[in-house]
Formats: structure tokens, sequence, C-alpha cells
């Protein structure tokens, strides 16, 4: 990985993610807004970014819970 850790199979890459659970989340958050808004991202956008991820930890980062939380966000509303 860029951060120099290394993994031998899936087993390991899936540790891995486990780990950075948090992390991964606001990655896959931006990626999915990024994708459903159709634009980048921006500094601006990041305050949104974050409630949309901690809406979905309170639901152990259901794929259905970041779908709600992010078409219900202002990002999704006012687009």
């Amino acid at each position: 990985l860029p951060d120099g850790r290394t993994f031998a199979d899936a087993v390991g890459l899936k540790k891995l993610m486990i780990a950075d659970v948090d992390k991964f989340a606001d990655a896959f958050g931006e990626k999915l807004a990024t994708y459903a808004l159709r634009r980048r991202m921006t500094f601006a956008d990041r305050t949104e970014l974050k409630r949309i991820a901690e809406q979905s930890k309170a639901d152990d980062y259901r794929l259905a819970s970041f779908v709600e939380s992010l078409v219900t966000s202002d990002l999704f509303m006012k687009r």
C-alpha cells in the first residue's frame, strides 16, 4: 500500500481495510457522492460528506445506509 503496509492475500487486505474502516468509509462516501452528483467533491463539501459517513457508521456502514444518507443530504437535494 502507499503507506508501506503489505499483505499477502485477500484475507490480509481485508484485515488492513478493517483496521482503517473509518478512513475507508470516508473515501467510499466521497467516491459514491462523486458518482451520484457527477462532479468532483470540493473542500466545501467535506462537512456534508463527514455527516454522511457518520450517519452510515451508526448502521455499521451498510451500503443502503450510505445511499440513503447521500440522497437525503443537502449535497444531493440541492444539486
